[in-house]
């Protein structure tokens, strides 16, 4: 990135659409690395697909008999209490903002 944002303001004979490509791949590598999309886009997947296997199970529980189905709704419960304690984990996010009021 130190290399791009010298070609970016170094005088020297570039086209200047070579330095304007230059300095927007700086400014994007810099946001990217700031707001780390890679991470909270992955960790997000994960909690979106958490959560459909839980409403899996609430469909799954319904085909079981009566007898099991209050045990089953139990454990389903209980997993939603894990899933959503792991919403504080959203990467890139400091300790701070995730203990704010009306925070998960």
């Amino acid at each position: 990135m130190a290399a791009t944002t010298v070609a970016t303001v170094l005088p020297v004979d570039y086209s200047t659409w070579a330095r304007v490509a230059a300095g927007v791949a700086t400014f994007l590598i810099a946001v990217a690395r700031a707001l780390d999309f890679g991470a909270r886009w992955r960790w997000h997947l994960n909690m979106r697909s958490r959560y459909a296997v839980l409403l899996d199970r609430v469909d799954q529980a319904a085909l079981l008999p009566a007898g099991e189905q209050a045990g089953a709704l139990h454990r389903i419960y209980e997993d939603l209490f894990k899933v959503r304690s792991l919403e504080r984990g959203i990467p890139g996010v400091s300790a701070f903002s995730n203990s704010l009021p009306g925070g998960s």
